[in-house]
């Protein structure tokens, strides 16, 4: 009897854990997103991007869809992993460029000769940057920043 018990306790576990992963949370449909930054016109590399949704009561767990630039300043948007894209919906976009130090750490270093993104770009609700995704791939006009 004990045995016969174990059985069944190990068989309902299994089935319970099995069916735990990360196709039981609400993770909603992505659709490619692809776009470039500049300033002054000119491709800033290591700028995130990040987007915020206008309609946030859509997204259940809070989801940020979010892009780093390259050396052309070009993007990926990614919200669930990398390369996936965004849901479809209106979004207001922030930038923030941060260079690590060359001690490896968290502390942001800045020389004069760095590049600097204007504060009005770093918070969506300032920045006037919008982003709409669309059923499809998408490739969003440049944000095309200005330093004055």
């Amino acid at each position: 009897m004990p045995k016969l018990f174990v059985s069944i306790f190990l068989c309902l576990l299994f089935i319970i854990v099995s069916g735990c992963g990360s196709d039981g949370l609400p993770i909603q449909p992505t659709h490619p997103v692809k776009g470039s930054v500049t300033l002054n016109g000119k491709p800033v590399e290591n700028v995130t991007v990040v987007l915020q949704p206008v309609d946030a009561k859509a997204f259940k767990m809070n989801e940020r869809p979010q892009g780093k630039t390259n050396a052309q300043g070009e993007f990926t948007i990614f919200t669930y992993k990398e390369g996936d894209g965004a849901p479809i919906g209106e979004y207001k976009a922030g930038l923030a460029l941060i260079v690590l130090n060359d001690s490896g750490d968290d502390q942001v270093k800045r020389e004069k000769t760095a590049t600097f993104i204007p504060y009005k770009y770093q918070k969506p609700e300032t920045s006037g940057l919008t982003v709409t995704v669309k059923a499809g791939a998408n490739q969003i006009p440049a944000f095309d920043l200005k330093s004055k």
